[in-house]
């Protein structure tokens, strides 16, 4: 049974290292679920508009 990939979509550079940045700045740490979520919530709104 094969999975059918979808093309990642273009993330702009750096992204990653300043979502991660936004989290660092919370007062709880953030763990690799919320900084994806963040970045899915990000181009979720991006390519919707």
């Amino acid at each position: 049974m094969s999975q059918e990939l979808r093309p990642r979509p273009d993330v702009p550079d750096g992204i990653t290292e300043r979502l991660r940045g936004i989290l660092k700045t919370d007062i709880a740490p953030p763990n690799d679920i919320e900084g994806e979520t963040l970045k899915e919530e990000y181009l979720t709104e991006k390519y919707l508009k």
